[in-house]
């Protein structure tokens, strides 16, 4: 094999494995707006709410580790996200929800 053709083999995969990365973080993008959704959808019930937003938040975690591109976009969800559960494990459901809700039209946003 000559050195130009290494080359292009390296480059080639190279280009796949950061093409899987972005697909694999939109992949978890769509998981965590999934779980905000059913979290927005389980307002009046605190645990529901905080174990979506938690599932929501994991799937952000991954989404980053696939793609640090994805952080910075991130932020804000995952921020909304977390507020989403202390405010459920405070049994405080109205302001849980309203965090929720914030993250998944954060998500939206991303994933249009």
């Amino acid at each position: 094999m000559t050195d130009k053709t290494l080359c292009i083999v390296l480059a080639l995969m190279l280009a796949f494995a950061l093409q899987w990365n972005v697909v694999d973080a939109n992949e978890h993008t769509q998981e965590a707006l999934q779980h905000a959704t059913e979290a927005v959808k389980s307002a009046g019930d605190a645990k529901a709410v905080g174990e979506h937003a938690s599932q929501a938040l994991k799937h952000i975690e991954d989404a980053k580790a696939s793609s640090p591109g994805m952080a910075k976009k991130l932020e804000k969800s995952e921020a909304d996200l977390k507020s989403a559960v202390v405010n459920a494990k405070r049994y405080n459901t109205d302001s849980a929800a309203k965090d929720a809700a914030d993250a998944k039209a954060r998500l939206e946003a991303i994933s249009h």
